[in-house]
Order: C-alpha cells, then sequence, then structure tokens
C-alpha cells in the first residue's frame, strides 16, 4: 500500500528537519549539506532543470545539458513525481555525505543513487 501525498509530505519534512538539525549539532558541515543539495540535483537533472527554468535562474533556451544549480529541496520535491524514491535518494545522499569526510565527487555519487535505483 502506497503512501499519500501528505505522508509523503510529512516524511520529507522530518528528513529535512533531521538534515538542519545534523547542522545545527555540528554532525555535518554547511558545505556538506550544499554537497547533499548538489548530488539530489544531479540525481533529478530533468526536474532540477525544470525548476531552475520555472524559478528564472535558468534560461528555457539554454543549452539542454545544463540544469542549473540546486533548487530549493522543497520545490524540487514538488516537481518529482516518484516521491518514494525520491525520499530514499535524499537518504542516501545524506547517509554519504555523513560516512564520508573528504570533498565528494558530487557526480559520481549521483550516479551511483541513480544506479541504485
Amino acid at each position: 500500500m502506497s503512501n499519500s501525498p501528505e505522508e509523503f509530505q510529512i516524511e520529507f519534512e522530518k528528513l529535512r528537519q533531521h538534515f538542519s538539525n545534523s547542522i545545527d549539532i555540528g554532525m555535518i558541515t554547511g558545505d556538506d549539506y550544499d554537497q547533499a543539495l548538489d548530488i539530489i540535483s544531479k540525481a533529478y537533472p530533468a526536474e532540477t532543470r525544470e525548476v531552475n527554468i520555472d524559478e528564472g535562474v535558468l534560461d528555457e533556451d539554454s543549452d539542454p545539458s545544463k540544469i542549473g544549480g540546486a533548487p530549493m529541496m522543497e520545490l524540487l520535491f514538488d516537481a518529482v513525481e516518484d516521491k518514494a524514491t525520491f525520499i530514499s535518494d535524499f537518504k542516501k545522499a545524506f547517509k554519504v555525505i555523513t560516512q564520508s569526510r573528504t570533498h565528494l565527487q558530487t557526480d559520481e555519487v549521483a550516479q551511483e543513487i541513480i544506479n541504485s535505483r
């Protein structure tokens, strides 16, 4: 049985709060947080591009391979159709950054997440 849109929204909000709390307690840094957002954006390139065009960050006529920067996660979450997979991928990105103590190759991590679906 699948979750309702409201249940996915609640789960996503809890995950975001956990992320924020992890910064507050020093478990991760702001740079770690930015890397996780970059990973998720790269794991959802079409949706990231769509959000960035809608937000005026990226021109609709720009090179189709350009996705723009990491948008607000709420906007990306709303744009992604498969909420369960998005939440799972967000958890994977969080796990990777909390286990790594070096700067990650976000392109590689995003590809690993895509491949694990």
